[in-house]
């Protein structure tokens, strides 16, 4: 599904950004982006 492959894209991306700046907020603040992302897809039905 569509919400499957967008937080796949959310967690490669945030893990891309931790290994370039070792910076855990980054992965926090990508983790939440991505529950608001899923969460956002389920309401509109997608």
């Amino acid at each position: 599904s569509a919400v499957k492959w967008v937080i796949l894209a959310e967690v490669l991306v945030g893990a891309v950004m931790y290994m370039m700046t070792k910076n855990v907020k980054f992965l926090a603040g990508f983790a939440i982006i991505s529950v608001f992302i899923a969460v956002g897809m389920a309401v509109v039905g997608l």
